[in-house]
């Protein structure tokens, strides 16, 4: 019964990050008493209900730093800070760096990162080290954008940010329906875009083989590969388990080129509802 208040309260929290919070508000939601309560969130987060909500507000504006073109001033504003000078204050205390050395650096670190509760009873991934050599494709590269919320509120954690939509997954299963070959590969890479504050380009390929993880090279590039067999609907925020919850775990630091997806299409061929592939995130 306390895991499941708490769990209400995280998701009330969670919804109220862009709205002033005071620990004295998480309290009075509980309907305990402040010291019962306080003891009963850190024993569950190891934070304190401060910390907590701290850490979530620069985890979250940490993410709008690195994918959107909103400025320091609009983040601070988004996440409750009352100054702009505040919030740099707090971000560099809290990740050891500028917001702006943060979005301008060359890989997005992880380490610091405090992930949205929801995504910590995810089913584990098994993750390992691989490396991997990309040769110039023949396929062309589409594009399409997602529309980042200003907000990263709640939602964020049960409809991914956007990648995955109901439309990009028949997609995907209408080519492993129809494909005679054993694995599909799909290569994404980001761009954020200028023109719009909150747009983010996302350029993609696929293409399909019957050999196994044929760009996996001893001589190539660093990659973190996590393997996932569950459903579709679990798919959908699969993506952003691996970066807010995975990354962190393994204190990364994500540098840019293509995600991939190596979906095994003989686990899924007479299983409508069941997806199973191995997730390669670039990094340092």
């Amino acid at each position: 019964m306390k895991e499941n208040l708490l769990q209400a309260i995280l998701d009330w929290i969670e919804e109220n990050l862009n709205s002033p919070l005071s620990q004295d508000d998480v309290i009075k939601k509980s309907g305990y008493s402040k010291r019962h309560f306080q003891d009963l969130f850190y024993h569950f987060t190891g934070k304190t209900i401060a910390r907590y909500i701290l850490a979530r507000r620069l985890s979250l504006s940490a993410t709008l730093l690195r994918l959107t073109s909103l400025s320091v001033l609009d983040i601070s504003i988004i996440y409750q800070f009352n100054s702009q000078q505040n919030f740099s204050r707090a971000f560099k205390r809290y990740f050891k760096i500028t917001p702006s050395a943060y979005r301008s650096c060359a890989y997005w670190d992880f380490t610091d990162y405090i992930p949205q509760h929801k995504y910590l009873t995810f089913p584990n991934l098994m993750n390992s080290e691989s490396f991997v050599c990309l040769l110039p494709s023949e396929n062309e590269e589409s594009v399409f954008y997602v529309d980042i919320p200003f907000e990263l509120k709640a939602k964020v954690t049960r409809t991914g940010l956007g990648f995955k939509n109901k439309n990009k997954i028949d997609k995907l299963k209408s080519l492993i329906k129809n494909s005679s070959e054993i694995y599909l590969n799909v290569y994404y890479r980001c761009e954020r875009t200028t023109s719009t504050k909150n747009i983010l380009a996302v350029y993609n390929f696929f293409e399909f083989t019957n050999k196994h993880e044929t760009f996996v090279s001893t001589n190539g590039d660093r990659y973190y590969k996590f393997s996932f067999y569950g459903t579709w609907d679990e798919y959908l925020i699969l993506s952003n388990v691996i970066y807010f919850r995975e990354l962190s775990k393994l204190k990364a630091k994500k540098r840019d080129s293509y995600d991939i997806e190596v979906f095994n299409i003989n686990d899924m061929k007479d299983k409508s509802n069941i997806c199973s592939l191995d997730y390669f995130v670039p990094v340092v």
